[in-house]
């Protein structure tokens, strides 16, 4: 049977930890890459025994265990269960049993989704069996090339460094290191998708053989990108958004973020909401529509930070005059993103005196994010003078509006007592009430953590004191 090659990272691991199989239920060979690591497995099975070599990965190197350092072994005797190994590595000696029935676990399903018959025939130093988990479910896809995932490899000089070890990938980067801008366009012409990955990266950087071409490295990004390259899929898109090297179309850099979206790109959902937005807000805007204006300007100051190679200073202009028209007719978003572009200095000069005026400003007109913001200065101490109480009923405004950062910090407040009188179920409640409307796991760790506590302590409800004096307050 042909030993298949998985790249496994943490949460397919603990994915597959959480599965059950019957005891009794076959073995089979194969090999894995796990990303976190360093470490390559093979895990081989016979009639009476279980046994996991591992090897551990350096930058460059092949799937042959007598050209490999070995880091220890583990062998489990199927009848009894007990095991005998050794290992020369910390970290694997201390985790060797979750490694070993996560590929157990593996195996298994491996054979009740005959993954074996994915992989015949195929070279493991060329391709594998990426393990993916969507919610509670774990699938597999083949992947090769650039699709690899990048690995945790044991570097020359001590260390260790996620990196690309692949022997295919390492030749094919030593054949283009020596050749001639005239061969790499050739070559490129001609298909080869890492030369143009390398012209485009050259254009849009600049190198000893070209200056930095925009234009150029947009278009070797739309071939990549026309060929299924996803990272190509994503610049194309940014450079769209950008007007970088093409001409600027919110449309335009939707429909490829999109398209990269599609093939599992993590960070092109977050952009594509903001460019359908502000793809539709164009038209309104220059009719001098407010709201429109607004989000426009909230797009323009936030494209303003990505693309380091293009620069802010045109788009954080862009959004300063569309803020500044919005703010005009009273707008809490573009009065806000106003605030921000004072605050920062993006656009204009940095004032702090001016963006404090713009969020009093909007914190008068009901606008949430400015009331959350003013908050803040009040939090700080560091503008206005301290006062926590004051901060504290800013963010509850605010957190009542659904607002998500000023719910985590109502929260906060209730944990600590700052600005109201403390109490740790309150704030797990405002806590929940964040997570609801921004995810953010940290927090969610920690609420989880709280809440634990609160079943086995029974004070946990009770009110207590911070730095709030009711006495005091006179508001």
């Amino acid at each position: 049977m042909t030993r298949p090659h998985f790249y496994c990272d943490l949460n397919a691991m603990n994915a597959l930890l959480s599965m059950e199989f019957p005891e009794d239920h076959d073995g089979m060979d194969i090999s894995v890459d796990f990303i976190e690591a360093p470490f390559w497995f093979l895990l081989t099975s016979d009639a009476a025994t279980w046994t996991m070599k591992t090897m551990q990965r350096g930058e460059i190197y092949m799937h042959d265990e007598n050209m490999i350092t070995e880091l220890g072994t583990l062998t489990i005797d199927k009848l009894t269960g007990e095991g005998d190994g050794t290992a020369t590595d910390e970290v694997l000696a201390e985790n060797a049993g979750m490694f070993f029935r996560g590929l157990r676990n593996l195996c298994f399903y491996a054979l009740d989704h005959d993954l074996a018959s994915m992989f015949e025939g195929l070279d493991p130093d060329e391709c594998g069996l990426l393990l993916d988990v969507d919610g509670d479910e774990l699938s597999c896809r083949l992947v090769s090339g650039k699709e690899r995932p990048d690995l945790m490899c044991s570097t020359l000089f001590g260390g260790y460094s996620m990196m690309r070890p692949y022997m295919d990938d390492f030749w094919e980067r030593s054949e283009v290191d020596f050749m001639s801008l005239e061969e790499k366009i050739e070559a490129a012409e001609e298909g080869n998708e890492y030369v143009m990955e390398q012209l485009a990266l050259e254009y849009l950087n600049g190198s000893d053989e070209v200056d930095q071409d925009p234009a150029q490295a947009a278009h070797w990004f739309a071939e990549l990108a026309d060929l299924g390259d996803v990272a190509a899929m994503f610049n194309l898109g940014l450079f769209y958004a950008k007007g970088f090297g093409v001409e600027r179309s919110f449309e335009q850099a939707a429909y490829w973020l999109n398209e990269a979206a599609a093939f599992g790109d993590e960070d092109a959902p977050a952009m594509i909401e903001k460019l359908e937005k502000a793809a539709a807000s164009q038209k309104l805007a220059e009719a001098g529509d407010a709201q429109a204006q607004a989000d426009l300007a909230a797009t323009y100051m936030f494209l303003g930070g990505s693309l380091d190679q293009a620069g802010p200073k045109n788009d954080y202009a862009l959004a300063l005059d569309l803020a500044q028209k919005s703010a005009e007719q009273n707008n809490g978003d573009g009065i806000w993103t106003l605030a921000l572009a004072y605050e920062h200095g993006r656009g204009v000069e940095e004032n702090t005196a001016k963006a404090v005026e713009l969020y009093e400003r909007g914190a008068e007109l009901g606008h949430a994010p400015s009331q959350h913001s003013l908050a803040c200065y009040y939090f700080r101490g560091d503008f206005l003078e301290q006062d926590t109480r004051k901060a504290f009923l800013l963010c509850l405004k605010a957190a009542e509006q659904g607002y998500g950062l000023a719910m985590a910090d109502v929260g906060r407040c209730y944990q600590f007592g700052n600005g109201v009188m403390g109490n740790m179920k309150t704030a797990v409640e405002w806590y929940e009430k964040s997570l609801e409307v921004l995810p953010d796991p940290e927090l969610a760790r920690k609420t989880e953590f709280f809440k634990m506590m609160g079943e086995a302590d029974e004070s946990w409800g009770e009110d207590y004191y911070g730095d709030y004096d009711p006495d005091e307050d006179e508001r």
